[in-house]
């Protein structure tokens, strides 16, 4: 995209807050012409006081607002209360105007923040699929501080730049034409040099925010996963590979110094040339009788007053380039397409029925890849329905497909071909809210939240009462692990619940899940880390409600789908069994070897504990 582009889309952004943005500008301007009539009181001074000259040119105005040239000379002291009352009122406009200015950038920097934080909650899994986390948490964090200091502070150094070029250059024509033009003949040469470091800048700064964003995105991988660097002895590895991040980032910092380092030199020998030839001129003109000591210090102080914004300039334009680089990361995101998530489907279609054993699912020929080109093909032709209150099991080594058939019922994801029906209505003309709102979920690793156990039971049912989450909490085991713990449902689980265990952890998400009593229950490998005594505990509670919703359970241990009506079995993303235990053990298949293997273990034990 271009930096056009790009900018437009910015100003676009700070729509809301133009005025804000254009009372600091206003601001910038009326300080700038206080600070431009400072200079003509000591000149006034000089010529009319020291020198007893009349005033001429800029300052004849001044002089006569002071009460003409006996006045000031009878009272020196105005030309001092003068100064201080111009420079006092500079101030308070320059503060309102900053302040104006900095309101502007923390309201934008919030909007940003808001809804980039909300475009990633709702953008596609396939997208959070490609991209790492701790890039996204860069270009909340980061990026959006880049763009809130560029508007906070260098825009307004950009606008002063315009506003005191355009004072000064006027000012000095109507001082001395002749010096005007050899201090304005030295701008053109700035700016050109300017143009060509600005286009150095971004690619600097782009290659700084790529190294930055491997670096953040690194940390954050194992700061997540700091217990399996532990548990493999990979610190040294880890904190080596960091250190060739960090290295890396450094260079593209040195890179980007460098390109700064040569524009400030440059500007530096430009500027102060410029100065001395001014005053090397002058100096002449002045000794020729053409200008007055008076005018030659005005002349001198304007030259400043333009020539400092223009060293300035490169840090403005650096400032610019990492603003527009960091703007252009977070546009990149907000581009990113969005998961359609509507209560109701795009049609007006939604499920309507009185609800008494739950609702039924059927897959007809479905097929899926994660890919659109149909790379990783995961679902060939799968087939199968399940009616309302009954309890399928899905069972199939690991990477048949399984956990695909849970993200196209939620959908995460849209299959490539074939249909889903839920309650009969094809699954893709229902809005992605309601669907979800009648499944309740509990996946192989569930994510906690930081919270409380109690916070992280009700995510799924905001409204619940008390002896509703307890209810939850017994049918999924958790009542005796809460009663261990010293504040009970307020305890703090930490995060990602790193405190309790993997069984605690799924058996919470399970509460979670129950606690919504939804129309569709599934269990994806939910209880691999609970005991035998609390799996058979929870598999009993759960075939209780059998007959109150429909439930499907994926599970690799056959003692988890004992309760099962019916068995999925899925080989390769493609169903080679379907039916009941009854009538699945007898064929062969990979049924009957797990039930086998299983029956074989059992016995194994059972001659081991005699």
């Amino acid at each position: 995209m271009s930096q056009q582009a790009i900018f437009w889309k910015l100003w676009a952004v700070m729509r809301s807050e133009r005025g804000l943005l254009a009372l600091s500008v206003a601001a910038a301007g009326l300080a700038n012409a206080l600070l431009f009539a400072a200079p003509l009181i000591p000149a006034a001074m000089i010529d009319v006081v020291l020198q007893s000259k009349p005033p001429v040119g800029p300052t004849r105005w001044l002089v006569s607002m002071l009460g003409g040239a006996p006045a000031l000379r009878a009272h020196v002291w105005l030309a001092g209360a003068a100064v201080v009352l111009i420079t006092t009122l500079a101030w308070a406009v320059t503060y309102a105007g900053r302040r104006a200015a900095v309101l502007a950038s923390e309201r934008v920097a919030k909007k940003l923040r808001v809804r980039l934080y909300d475009h990633i909650q709702r953008m596609s899994c396939a997208v959070h699929d490609r991209t790492d986390t701790g890039d996204l948490v860069q270009r909340c964090t980061s990026d959006v501080d880049t763009v809130r200091l560029f508007l906070g502070e260098q825009l307004g150094h950009a606008i002063t730049v315009a506003i005191m070029t355009a004072i000064a250059v006027p000012m000095m024509l109507a001082v001395d034409p002749s010096m005007a033009i050899v201090a304005i003949t030295l701008i053109p040469l700035v700016l050109i040099f300017s143009a060509v470091f600005y286009g150095r800048v971004l690619v600097t700064s782009e290659r700084a925010e790529q190294a930055e964003s491997r670096l953040t995105a690194r940390l954050h991988e194992n700061l997540v996963g700091v217990r399996v660097v532990r548990a493999f002895f990979r610190q040294e590895h880890e904190s080596s590979q960091f250190a060739g991040l960090a290295t890396a980032y450094r260079d593209a910092q040195l890179a980007s110094g460098r390109v700064l380092s040569r524009y400030w030199a440059f500007s530096d020998l430009t500027t102060f040339s410029g100065e001395g030839l001014i005053l090397i001129f002058g100096a002449y003109r002045v000794a020729d009788g053409n200008l007055d000591v008076g005018s030659l210090f005005v002349f001198l102080s304007y030259a400043q007053m333009l020539f400092w914004p223009i060293r300035m300039l490169g840090r403005l334009l650096t400032r610019m380039g990492k603003a527009m680089v960091s703007f252009g990361r977070i546009d990149s995101v907000l581009q990113e397409p969005l998961e359609e998530c509507r209560q109701d489907s795009p049609d007006g279609t939604n499920i309507r029925h009185q609800r008494r054993r739950g609702c039924s699912v059927e897959f007809e020929n479905v097929t899926f890849s994660y890919h659109a080109d149909g790379d990783r093909t995961v679902l060939r032709g799968v087939s199968f329905a399940v009616a309302p209150g009954e309890t399928l099991a899905i069972l199939g080594p690991s990477g048949s497909g399984k956990t695909s058939i849970v993200a196209l019922l939620l959908r995460l994801y849209d299959l490539t071909s074939g249909t889903i029906r839920v309650d009969g209505v094809d699954i893709r003309r229902l809005g992605r809210a309601e669907v979800r709102q009648k499944f309740g979920t509990v996946l192989q690793e569930p994510f906690l939240y930081s919270r409380s156990i109690r916070d992280n039971i009700v995510m799924g049912k905001a409204t619940a009462d008390p002896a509703a989450i307890f209810e939850a909490a017994r049918m999924a085991c958790l009542e005796d692990a809460v009663n261990g713990f010293r504040h009970g449902f307020d305890t703090v689980v930490g995060e990602r619940g790193v405190t309790l265990s993997g069984g605690q952890r799924q058996r919470l998400a399970l509460a979670r899940a129950l606690l919504r009593d939804p129309d569709v229950l599934i269990l994806d490998d939910a209880l691999c880390a609970v005991d035998a005594e609390t799996e058979h505990s929870i598999m009993t509670a759960l075939a209780a409600r059998r007959h109150r919703g429909t439930t499907i359970v994926i599970a690799h241990r056959l003692s988890t789908l004992r309760h099962a009506d019916r068995f999925l079995v899925l080989e390769g993303g493609q169903v080679t069994q379907l039916g009941s235990h009854e009538e699945l053990l007898p064929t062969a298949g990979l049924y009957r070897r797990l039930w086998e293997l299983q029956e074989a273990g059992l016995a194994r034990t059972g001659a081991g504990t005699r």
